[in-house]
């Protein structure tokens, strides 16, 4: 082996030379590949080098050097960072490579001579390609093979490059660190610290965080050399002495990028100095996050950034319970830590949401008190927002701070809620308001906000704490205190808010949240009933309360009351006292609990909708009546009138139209108590709901018929609109008072935008005698137009107003669909309520066709939420009617809907909805069946000849579908078996035409279909009918030809053998005679591709059962192969030319 000189002198005399391709092409995959190939990539150079001959392995290992470090100066993807890897491993696996080879390269390769005739990036990426070669040195662990010189050679290149270019100045410190690593601490002495020492002498001197980072590596690993006394001198000792704090802050803030190393290496290193995280924050992060004089924002939130994180890396360490509250008070980090952003994807407010964690899990190890550190937080937003010129601090109005409530035991929650409530009444027992108005309105809203927080808290709530809080709510929203009344909760101090008051609005909304939230909130501990009964405790007080207030002389209603509200609240609140006392006595929820949760709703929703309440009440007070007369009677007094529950649902229905989340869930809680007293009649006021029928048109509003990409004319708008669009000139008469009428208004009010698009159709209407300019004197005289043309004149300006108008009421319909489609999507959750109840086969086949037909008719471009809906419950309207009976309508009702649906397939095109109608039905038809037992029950005698009426429409009339038929066998083939025959006559008759015969195969296909175990009797069936479609079909293919054959007709005569003769259930042995499949072999040749694959699988399967048939087949494709390697030979192609 030759020694290290010896190669080097031989590398350095190797003439131009080109390795392999191979070597050539790993190259690629180290600039240009992943993480994965570049690491495969270099294990893969050195192994091809290793493997190549000795007369050319000093050659490519030349190559490759040169090629490496040249490459070490691209900024071409990840060139830079792939070579530098390659040449780390080519210096880890050939120890016989001499460094004094690869700094030669490094100098040849990489010169920095003509420095001037470069371009700064050119001579920046030379400096960045010396940095990685040495940096490739270091790394591959070999640096202590260095001499004195070259060792001296190499830090003076790093000492150089770090005072070229200022951002080499951190590649620079990173590469000495890694070199100090490795050096013995002789050479370290001799060679390394005295150039370091000069260098490291300027102290905190335009100090970096890198400068910093190599003084503390050069402390960690030669303490000796580089001597305690040293450091004292040029820098002060400790290093991170609070003395040094300003100029540690000054450095970091030199080099904020550099933020890893601040956070992995020196605040370490800080907390080694006996310093507390406190001490650290004050002295550096309060400062670093202090607002600067000239307001530059991007600097100021880079700034933040670094602090928080900082301030998340200290908490990761040890402190004590007053530290952490101390810490977390300091106000520049409190500014940032309750951080309130309506931005998306705000890097400081998820930097301070991590902070936030910390703090959370720290106060959890505490079990700290923290009522007593919200009340700290409380003081610290008065104090820093207590300059008259300064904006309130909203630091209790965050995110994170209710997290911290959350950690608030139960004790502390109640008294927490007492202090906020005597502060919105204006007695403030923390002595947090502030003396501004609008400031204390501020406050004042954050502290309704946590009332409300804490009420709808499944950890804090507590039935006398949501009583307390919504009645203080509901006295704030709806009343006022005229004078003190102690006798009555919130009374006792005349605080009162006028309507529109932003804290009266805040109470109005909390209220009904409230409600809302405590009406779905679930406690683990309690039933359903218990629950609901809770619930209803609350709605009584409430309503208990509201008596009270109103039957106080000096307590009045914000909106004064007349008697006509009162006498309608007097007589719902005697009804509500009598229900309550039969509710106490129940234990599960009944007819009294649903009705009496319906009063109290529709009684505290007077208080904001006077007149839809005491609509819907007159309703409900009849259905009462109504309800516990035949509760008692056990019959209806009067058949013509509507049933009590129909008149409930229509109520109901009422509630969802309310844009409000608990009328909705009000509703739906109503509906599952009296899902019990539900008749078909009930259910069809919903599914009208769904589906609004149009006169005249089919029963989906027209939904099936085409109507192009701009037809809006079958919209639900149009279709639920009473009033017609005409046009004439009434209209346009009636359309210009209006427009007066309207600008009269305008006038009162304040100017609006003005339709820039309008006023150029006006001028352009009006031609010349449009003005040029607003400001135009009125006393220019306009140019005289003849009668005519003033007529002109007024017919295009009708025009004009007339589309304007036609454009808004576009607007309109567009809007008053989205409403319909939200409603439809509220009503759909009573649709489901009645597919998971008990009764759900009793409403499936009310159910069944208008889901489908909302389903088809919904667009998912325009509604993806309703179209996935209906998608959803049609499936568990399906998944659901398995195994149920129809105890309510008669076979005859289920017929009429089977008609129905069996016609609306005819006029579906798209697939996926024609197999939704198909599966719906073969619902209706299994709801029909009485054994359930079974595994394909029989279907009754009427469904059986409506199926063969449908069959013979399918074969006989070309526009019916037959893909439906198909789709509807599909779904169990053994339901349908007494159609076989019928279409195999059909086949059989020699008068049928070719194309009902091939709709025939193809039905066939579909019930020979395999599904699953069968019976004695199933097996009889299907060997009776397919018996004889084989002996037919044997005859068909028989009787094909060459050429003369239809394709189409062809392709479904072979289908229908296939299946035919995979039925091995039915037939041990291939039913086909070996004649077929010599006659498929003489004429398959003339098949087009589909037709030989059908034609090769039915003599594949004849093969395997007459092995002679195998042995004949095998020598015709040989001679085939021979005829075909004949007819490509040179001779032939040229006698053909």
């Amino acid at each position: 082996m030759p020694t290290k000189v010896e190669l080097n002198t031989k590398i350095m005399d190797t003439a131009v030379f080109r390795p392999p391709q191979e070597i050539l092409d790993v190259f690629w995959s180290l600039s240009d590949g992943t993480d994965e190939e570049r690491t495969a990539g270099t294990v893969k150079l050195c192994k091809l080098i290793e493997k190549s001959s000795d007369d050319i392995k000093r050659q490519i290992l030349k190559y490759c050097l040169d090629r490496l470090i040249r490459g070490l100066s691209s900024n071409r993807k990840f060139a830079r960072v792939g070579f530098s890897v390659g040449l780390v491993q080519l210096l880890r696996h050939f120890k016989d490579l001499a460094l004094t080879s690869v700094l030669d390269t490094m100098k040849e390769k990489l010169k920095l001579v003509h420095q001037e005739q470069k371009s700064k990036a050119a001579v920046g990426d030379v400096f960045m390609g010396r940095a990685f070669a040495i940096s490739a040195i270091i790394q591959s662990g070999r640096i202590s093979q260095l001499d004195d010189s070259e060792l001296d050679s190499v830090l003076n290149e790093l000492l150089k490059m770090s005072e070229k270019k200022s951002y080499l100045k951190p590649v620079s410190h990173k590469i000495t660190e890694d070199l100090i690593s490795q050096i013995s601490p002789e050479k370290y002495e001799a060679k390394i610290w005295p150039k370091l020492k000069v260098k490291l002498q300027s102290g905190w001197e335009l100090c970096t965080l890198d400068k910093l980072s190599l003084l503390i590596r050069c402390r960690e690993m030669f303490p000796k050399v580089t001597k305690k006394k040293f450091v004292q001198k040029y820098w002060g000792f400790p290093l991170f002495s609070e003395d040094n704090d300003d100029k540690l802050l000054k450095a970091i803030l030199d080099t904020t990028q550099k933020t890893e190393l601040l956070l992995e290496k020196i605040l370490p290193h800080m907390l080694k100095c006996d310093r507390d995280i406190v001490s650290i924050w004050k002295s550096i992060g309060e400062k670093l996050m202090q607002s600067l004089r000239d307001n530059r924002k991007e600097s100021m939130s880079q700034r933040r950034c670094v602090g928080l994180q900082i301030a998340t890396k200290l908490l990761s360490t040890e402190c004590t319970l007053e530290q952490l509250t101390e810490f977390i008070l300091f106000p520049n980090l409190a500014r940032c830590l309750f951080y309130f952003s309506t931005q998306k994807n705000d890097v400081l407010e998820k930097l301070a949401d991590a902070l936030c964690d910390k703090v959370v899990v720290k106060l959890k190890e505490f079990d700290a008190n923290t009522l007593e550190i919200v009340k700290q937080i409380w003081k610290l937003e008065v104090s820093l927002s207590e300059p008259e010129k300064s904006k309130i601090v909203n630091l209790v109005s965050s995110h994170n701070f209710t997290r911290i409530l959350d950690l608030l035991s139960e004790s502390q929650a109640e008294k927490y809620v007492h202090i906020l409530t005597s502060a919105v009444k204006g007695k403030d027992k923390w002595s947090i308001l502030l003396d501004s108005p609008e400031k204390q309105t501020k406050q004042i809203e954050s502290c309704l906000r946590h009332l409300q927080h804490i009420t709808c808290s499944q950890k804090h709530t507590t039935p006398q704490l949501q009583q307390s809080v919504l009645s203080l709510f509901l006295r704030l929203a709806c009343f006022k205190v005229e004078k003190k009344t102690k006798s009555i909760e919130h009374c006792e101090r005349c605080c009162n808010y006028d309507l529109e008051d932003s804290r009266q609005t805040l109470c109005e909304s909390s209220f009904y949240k409230c409600l809302d939230s405590l009406s779905t909130l679930k406690h683990s501990q309690h039933s359903k009933w218990e629950q609901f009964s809770k619930y209803l405790q609350l709605l009584c007080h409430l309503v208990e309360y509201i008596q009270t207030l109103l039957t106080t002389e000096d307590i009045k209603p914000l909106n004064p009351w007349p008697e006509e509200i009162k006498s309608e609240w007097n007589k719902l609140f005697a009804l509500v006292t009598n229900i309550k006392k039969e509710v106490e006595k129940e234990k599960d929820v009944s007819l009294s609990s649903a009705f009496l949760l319906l009063f109290l709703f529709l009684g505290i929703n007077m208080l904001t909708d006077f007149k839809t309440s005491t609509d819907l009440l007159k309703d409900v007070y009849i259905c009462y009546e109504r309800a516990t007369k035949e509760k008692k009677m056990k019959k209806k007094d009067n058949e013509d009138e509507p049933h009590w529950v129909e008149v409930v649902t229509e109520v109901l229905l009422s509630l969802l139209l309310l844009q409000s989340h608990l009328g909705r869930v009000i509703t739906t809680t109503v509906f599952k108590a009296i899902l019990g007293h539900m008749t078909p009649t009930a259910v069809g006021l919903i599914t009208d709901v769904l589906i609004p029928k149009k006169v005249g048109a089919d029963d989906a509003g027209g939904v099936l018929v085409d109507t192009g990409a701009g037809g809006d004319e079958d919209d639900d708008e149009d279709e639920l609109e009473d009033v017609d669009d005409t046009s004439g000139e009434d209209e346009a008469e009636n359309s210009n008072e209006e427009d007066m009428e309207a600008d009269e208004d305008d006038d009162e009010e304040e100017e609006e935008e003005v339709d820039e698009t309008f006023r150029k159709s006006v001028k352009e209407a009006l031609g010349k005698a449009a003005a040029d300019k607003e400001d135009e004197s009125e006393e220019e005289e306009l140019p005289d137009l003849s009668d005519s043309e003033m007529f002109q004149l007024d017919d295009m300006l009708a025009e004009v107003f007339r589309q304007k108008k036609l454009a808004g009421g576009k607007k309109a319909r567009q809007e008053k669909k989205k409403e319909t489609d939200n409603f439809r999507i509220r009503v759909l959750d009573l649709v489901e309520t009645i597919i998971k109840s008990e009764r759900c086969g009793d409403f499936v086949i009310d159910l069944l066709k208008p889901v489908l037909l909302l389903m088809l008719k919904t667009n998912p471009v325009e509604n993806q939420v309703l179209c996935d809906k209906s998608k959803s419950l049609f499936a568990l309207l399906r998944s659901k009617a398995k195994g149920q009976k129809d105890s309510i309508h008669s076979e005859d009702y289920h017929k009429n809907i089977l008609i129905e649906l069996i016609e609306l397939a005819q006029s579906v095109v798209d697939s996926n909805h024609l197999q939704a109608v198909a599966a719906a039905c073969f619902t209706v038809m299994n709801l029909s069946c009485g054994d359930i037992n079974k595994t394909s029950p029989a279907l009754p005698s009427h469904y059986v000849d409506l199926l063969r009426e449908t069959l013979h429409n399918v074969i006989k009339k070309p526009k019916n579908s037959l893909q439906f038929l198909s789709l509807l066998i599909d779904l169990d083939p053994m339901k349908f078996q007494m159609l076989a025959p019928d279409v195999l006559s059909c086949l059989k008759d020699e008068s049928t035409k070719t194309h009902s015969k091939m709709i025939c195969c193809s039905l066939l296909v579909s019930l020979a279909k395999k599904t699953g175990t069968l019976n004695d009797a199933d097996k009889k069936t299907l060997q009776k009918w397919m018996t004889e479609a084989l002996s037919y079909i044997q005859e068909l293919i028989l009787s094909l030809e060459k050429q003369t054959s239809k394709v189409k007709f062809t392709n479904n005569i072979l289908s229908l053998a296939v299946a035919l003769q995979s039925r091995t259930d039915i037939f041990q042995q291939n039913p086909f005679d070996v004649s077929v499949s010599s006659h498929l072999l003489e004429i398959k040749s003339s098949f087009n591709t589909d037709l030989r694959r059908l034609a090769n699988k039915i003599i594949a399967a004849i093969a395997r059962s007459h092995p002679k048939v195998k042995a004949a087949t095998e020598k015709k494709r040989n001679k085939d192969q021979v005829e075909n390697v004949s007819e490509n030979s040179p001779a032939k192609k040229k006698k053909k030319v």
